[in-house]
């Protein structure tokens, strides 16, 4: 909430107050810590009356949730808690029943990112190939109606993952 005065000199005579939303960054921040600390639940029911809520919330370095067996307990999850019915599928290898691919064979860059190698090739190194590419370049148009280009050739350095 966020109000400001209005009136000569200064003074309160009116006052007009609006709510708005958070700073997007904290937004952003509390959402990630959420995440990471989100809940695996399944439900399963012993009788009419009864709900017996399975969690787990232990996860394994590099943020992948680990699959050590689910503990049970007849408490609701917070309600201010994240929660998940299903793990995430393994996106490191390839897939048919998600459609899939993996990333064997992705390109990656050699910094800090989310496309750097470390993370996309999830830790199975990658390998650096020289590429070299010929495209159009310096084109001018020419009166009438002609674009004259020249060809270009470069050599870079991809990475791809293992």
């Amino acid at each position: 909430m966020s109000c400001k005065c209005h009136g000569l000199s200064g003074s309160c005579n009116i006052k007009t107050c609006q709510r708005h939303s958070a700073q997007f960054r904290a937004i952003g921040d509390l959402l990630h810590k959420k995440y990471d600390n989100a809940l695996r639940v399944k439900m399963e029911k012993k009788n009419a009356m009864d709900i017996l809520f399975v969690m787990k919330r232990k996860k394994n370095p590099g943020n992948r949730r680990d699959n050590s067996k689910l503990r049970s307990t007849n408490k609701k999850p917070p309600n201010d808690a994240l929660v998940f019915l299903k793990d995430s599928p393994n996106y490191c290898v390839r897939s048919a029943k998600h459609e899939f691919p993996g990333t064997v064979g992705r390109t990656c860059s050699t910094g800090y990112g989310t496309d750097s190698c470390e993370d996309l090739c999830c830790g199975r190194g990658f390998r650096s190939v020289k590429v070299t590419t010929t495209d159009r370049c310096r084109c001018k148009f020419h009166w009438c109606c002609e674009i004259r280009c020249h060809k270009c050739t470069k050599v870079e350095i991809q990475h791809r993952c293992k």
